[in-house]
């Protein structure tokens, strides 16, 4: 009789302690409206910029505006919000706004002089849309998921880690 009982007191306590949904911290969900944003920025560059050369007058105001969001990404480096080291973060958005604000903005009559500089440009845009597209897509999937990377569809992965890979190579000294 007591074994009938241990049993059914074991079953019952189990059942009560059925996993429960992981709780979403603020960070999680400031990080995906930030990650969703980005990619919808950079859905909208590449949608208008991979057409040479650029016409749309209105591409450089959505290329400053996901540039200069991306400042924001130093700031969670900097306080910590996410696993990334300052400085190379700072450069690498450092050096996008360069080319940005510093060059496309304040010479766009560089773009009409040359129709080699036009496809450049487009180059640029349709490189940065596509990675730029894959890598805060798969952030926004990785967090709307729980933050579990086994539950972000496995094309997205896939693109996230060729893309990386294939620029690495491209980059590496020869």
């Amino acid at each position: 009789m007591s074994y009938i009982t241990t049993m059914s007191a074991g079953r019952d306590s189990a059942l009560s302690a059925a996993p429960t949904a992981p709780k979403v911290t603020l960070k999680a969900r400031y990080l995906y409206v930030y990650n969703l944003l980005s990619f919808v920025l950079w859905i909208i560059v590449l949608r208008r910029g991979a057409q040479p050369p650029p016409q749309d007058p209105s591409l450089l105001t959505y290329v400053r505006w996901a540039q200069t969001f991306a400042l924001a990404e130093v700031l969670h480096a900097l306080f910590g919000i996410v696993r990334a080291g300052v400085f190379t973060t700072a450069m690498q958005v450092a050096s996008r706004l360069l080319l940005v604000c510093g060059v496309i903005w304040l010479f766009p009559e560089m773009l009409r002089a040359d129709p080699r500089n036009a496809w450049a440009y487009t180059g640029m845009m349709v490189a940065w849309g596509v990675t730029e597209c894959v890598r805060y897509g798969y952030f926004a999937a990785f967090l709307s998921r729980g933050a579990d990377a086994a539950k972000v569809p496995s094309w997205l992965t896939w693109m996230r880690w060729v893309l990386a890979v294939s620029l690495a190579l491209c980059l590496r000294k020869r």
